[in-house]
Order: C-alpha cells, then sequence, then structure tokens
C-alpha cells in the first residue's frame, strides 16, 4: 500500500467519525509511512479548524510530495482552506490556482469545478460581485456536474446584492424546495439562510423566519457555530418587524457553540446580544461592534446588514457612534443596491447615501499610514519610522507581515512559523515573538496600535495603498457608466505604478502577495 491509500484510508476513517481506530492508524502510520503520517497531521489540522498548524506541517511537507500528483493536490487545497480560515485570501488564491492547474492537466473536469466554486467564495469573501457575475454565468453554461446549486446559489445572493432581488427569490425557491443528500447538508442549511434574506428584502417576512429558523435549527444539529448566524437574522427580522423571536432555548445553543467558532461566529454572537438589549440606543454599540467582527471574518454581507441597522439606529437617536459608523458603511452602500428594496433600511439608505461621498469613508484620520507599492513608506500620527536602521529584523518582519495581512491581522502560532519556520513552536519561540512585539510597539510609540486579540496579533487604525488599491479596483468594477468607471480606475492605476516592496527580495510570504498585487494590476490596466 502507498502513502496515497494510506493517506485515503486514514481520510475515511475521520470521515466516518471514527476518530479511536484513526489515533491506533496514525500510530502505526509514524512507524511504517512517515510522510503519509505526516500528510494526515496537516490534513486532520486543516479539516478541524487548526489553521496554524496545518499551514506549518503542510508546508514543510511540499518539497516531499513533488512526486506523488494527487497527494499535492490535496495538500494545496488543504493548505488554500487553511490560510482562507485564517483570513488570508491572497495566498489561498494562489493555492486554489495550483490545484486547478494540476487537476486540469489530469483531466480531471469534476475537480477543476470544485476548485472554481472555492475561488468564487473567496471573490465573495472580498466582495467582487460585478466581476464574478460575469464568472458565475459562464461557469453556470458549462458545468452539469453536481456543483450546480453551489453556482446558483451564488447567483442568487449576487443578484440580491445587484438589484434583482425578486429573481434571486426565484433562483433560490427552486433551490429550497429540492431534496439533497446527506453530505450536502450544510450547503441546503446555507442555501436557506440566504433564502431567508432574499424573503426578508422581497417582503415575504413569515417565510424569511421560517427559513432562518430553519437554517439555525439544522446547524444546531450538526453542532455548527455558524448558527448563531441565521439566529442573529431572525431576532433582527423579529425586532423590526415585531414578529414572534427565536425560542430562547435556540438562541442558548446557539450562543454556546459560538464561543468555539471563528471571528464570524463570535460577532454573529454579539449580533445576537444586540437584539436582545431592551433598548435600541443601547443596542448600537453591541450591534456596531458585531458589524467590524464581520468585517475582519470576511462576511461582507453580514457586515453590511448589522453596519445599515446600528447606522440607522444611530442616526434616530443622535448616538455618538453614528460618525464612526458612517465612515465604516460608506464604501459599502454602492455595492449593496438591492438592501435598497429591504423594507426596514431600504428607505433610510436610500435616504442617506447622497449624504455619504466617497470622501467620507477614507478621510485622513491619525494611525499609521504605509506606502506598499513602489517603495515602503510607513508614518505614525503623520511621523515616518525609519525602518531601515532597525536593529531587530524579526520586527521589521512582524510589521511588514501585518501590514500585508488581510484586517492586519495574524494568529499566533502562524506568526511564530512565519518568523522562525525551521524552528518547532514552544514557549522559547513565544518569548522571542513578545520580544519583537515589544520592540514594534515602541517604535510605533502606540501600544494600543498594537493589540493581541482572540489568539492574534492585530494592528489598530491602519490604512495602506495595496488595500486602496483593491477598494478601488472593487468600487470601479461595480460602478458604471463608464465615465465614473475610469475615473475610479485612473487612481487606481496612479497607484499601481510601481512594484511591490522592491526592498525585499528574499521572503515567500511577500512573493505570495506579489502574485495578488499582480492579478489587481491586471484588473486595473486590462482595458488598456
Amino acid at each position: 500500500m502507498g502513502s496515497l491509500e494510506r493517506v485515503t484510508e486514514g481520510m475515511r476513517l475521520f470521515r466516518e467519525g471514527r476518530m479511536k481506530e484513526l489515533d491506533d492508524y496514525l500510530a502505526v502510520l509514524g512507524k511504517e509511512d512517515p510522510l503519509a503520517h505526516s500528510f494526515m497531521k496537516s490534513w486532520v489540522a486543516g479539516t478541524t479548524s487548526r489553521p496554524a498548524e496545518a499551514i506549518r506541517e503542510g508546508t514543510r511537507l511540499l518539497p516531499k510530495l513533488t512526486d506523488e500528483p494527487i497527494l499535492l493536490e490535496i495538500m494545496f487545497t488543504n493548505l488554500a482552506i487553511a490560510y482562507r480560515q485564517m483570513g488570508d485570501l491572497s495566498v489561498a488564491e494562489n493555492y486554489f490556482l495550483r490545484v486547478w492547474e494540476l487537476k486540469e492537466r489530469r483531466g480531471d473536469k469534476e475537480g477543476v469545478a470544485r476548485t472554481k466554486l472555492n475561488l468564487f467564495h473567496l471573490k465573495m469573501a472580498r466582495a467582487e460581485y460585478e466581476s464574478l457575475r460575469h464568472e458565475i454565468d459562464s461557469f453556470l453554461k458549462e458545468v452539469v456536474s453536481s456543483y450546480r446549486p453551489f453556482a446558483l446559489h451564488i447567483r442568487a445572493t449576487l443578484d440580491l446584492i445587484l438589484g434583482r432581488p425578486e429573481r434571486a427569490w426565484r433562483t433560490i425557491q427552486g433551490l429550497c424546495e429540492k431534496e439533497v443528500e446527506s453530505r450536502d447538508r450544510m450547503m441546503f442549511l446555507g442555501i436557506k439562510e440566504i433564502a431567508g434574506i432574499i424573503a426578508r428584502v422581497t417582503g415575504r417576512l413569515e417565510k424569511s423566519m421560517e427559513l432562518y429558523m430553519g437554517a439555525a435549527e439544522g446547524f444546531v444539529k450538526l453542532g455548527s457555530p455558524y448558527a448563531a448566524f441565521p439566529c442573529a437574522k431572525a431576532l433582527h427580522l423579529s425586532r423590526v418587524a415585531g414578529l414572534l423571536p427565536p425560542p430562547d432555548r435556540l438562541i442558548r445553543d446557539c450562543l454556546r457553540f459560538s464561543r468555539r467558532g471563528s471571528l464570524g461566529d463570535i460577532a454573529a454572537a454579539q449580533e445576537i446580544s444586540a437584539f436582545l438589549a431592551k433598548e435600541d440606543s443601547g443596542a448600537v454599540t453591541l450591534l456596531f461592534e458585531a458589524a467590524r467582527g464581520y468585517s475582519n471574518g470576511y462576511h461582507p454581507i453580514e457586515a453590511f446588514l448589522a453596519g445599515a441597522q446600528a447606522l440607522a439606529w444611530a442616526w434616530e437617536l443622535s448616538h455618538p457612534l453614528f460618525f464612526e459608523a458612517a465612515r465604516f458603511l460608506a464604501p459599502m452602500i454602492p455595492l449593496y443596491q438591492g438592501f435598497k428594496e429591504d423594507p426596514f433600511i431600504g428607505p433610510f439608505l436610500r435616504r442617506i447615501e447622497p449624504l455619504l461621498l466617497p470622501e467620507y469613508g477614507s478621510e485622513c484620520r491619525r494611525g499609521i499610514r504605509a506606502r506598499l507599492i513602489g517603495g515602503l513608506r510607513v508614518t505614525v500620527d503623520g511621523k515616518e519610522l525609519n525602518l531601515l536602521e532597525w536593529q531587530n529584523k524579526k520586527a521589521f518582519r512582524l510589521l511588514i507581515y501585518l501590514l500585508m495581512a488581510p484586517k492586519h491581522r495574524i494568529p499566533v502560532e502562524h506568526l511564530c512559523y512565519l518568523l522562525w519556520p525551521k524552528e518547532r513552536g514552544g514557549r522559547d519561540i513565544r518569548k522571542r515573538l513578545y520580544t519583537a512585539v515589544s520592540f514594534l510597539r515602541g517604535k510605533l510609540g502606540k501600544p494600543e496600535y498594537l493589540v493581541k486579540r482572540y489568539g492574534n496579533y492585530q494592528l489598530e487604525n491602519v490604512t495602506t495603498d495595496l488595500e486602496e488599491l483593491e477598494g478601488l479596483v472593487i468600487r470601479a468594477e461595480a460602478t458604471s457608466p463608464y465615465e465614473k468607471r475610469e475615473e475610479i480606475l485612473s487612481s487606481a492605476r496612479a497607484l499601481a505604478s510601481g512594484e511591490l516592496l522592491p526592498e525585499i527580495t528574499d521572503d515567500e510570504y511577500v512573493d505570495e502577495y506579489r502574485i495578488y498585487y499582480k492579478g489587481l494590476k491586471k484588473r486595473v490596466f486590462k482595458d488598456q
């Protein structure tokens, strides 16, 4: 039996829930097939939401898989999912593209379709809706596989976002009525949740509540922390429409599961708490924190809905959070045209949008400002840092990684791997990381700009030219007519005029972001 067969057997044991047998099997693998044993350690870590461990083990294994093309495909997928779990979507995309290339070489059409859907989900997380619409339509014309319902689900979501809610309802209603196999249960529950949003926007309020409740109950039965998402939406609808809320038992279960979930699950729990508050004034702060948590967890639709409700209540109550919430929401409103039809937040969005100019969301504020394109330059509250003279080179790399990382946060364990890739994690490595963190905080001059939250180190109050470029590209693709789109693209072309971090020539993590940056440049200059 070769390594591929041994890995396949281990994956089967895991999927069947035979964990005691899996432990015994792995103990034998450690002696008989070290390659398969190390592979399974990484795969299990990725499948059980331990992305930093999956990346550390899997990356070290890649050079040994060059003669095992199937195992290499599986490991690339595993690494892509792990990076996606950490919010590092650029690196995840690069790995999925490698999987696509390998599957095309083998003529694996089903595998190519599955990989394309993974890439579509990354675009959804980045809110790249307009470009995704064209890709999903092309995909639906060519695919006849079992992945078609996944694609229709995405298209219905896009129809809602881009202003065609009735068409979205016709598509999603058909999917909700179909029976699905148990292995597709999570996908089916996700479809019900999106159907609930579409039903709400189209005024089918009772149906919306039914769909939210069904999705929440289904996720609870599966033990999934994601149950908090539809539960929060049900409470939102109950609050604004006066419908009966979910039962206390369901709310308790959703909150209990969410405690062991991701940043998005924690944000959903915060949203639940907001809608359980007795007064709107008490809910505003909790709801806005939930909106920011959704954004940090790459759940842009939830971030918009929670942020819009927080902004609406802040406006009505003259709440001090209004201006901060307005800055947060201003760049999003042009992307979510369909929600202007919502019977509750729609009238407010139509009224407030003309007051929120594009500049509102990007006004100059104190904090960390970084130029990464065309040469490195970082200022803190207007004062430039002399980075090249820093004696602590690990602190320099730490700053660079955090500036590039999505939402400027990286898990502690993954930072240890990035800074000391050849060493095993442990107390000594964490002490060295803390030394680098302390040095960086001292150089920033504002310890509150580098915080530790939910097991991540995160920079606060940061803007970079790379994320500004990404935002301009997304805005341009969602804008018409041509003249307005060209005006935005002109600003993007001015930003994309140099190389990304030309001073750094020996770093694989930076190289991954160079690939992403080249992709952004192609989108900026494609019409020239």
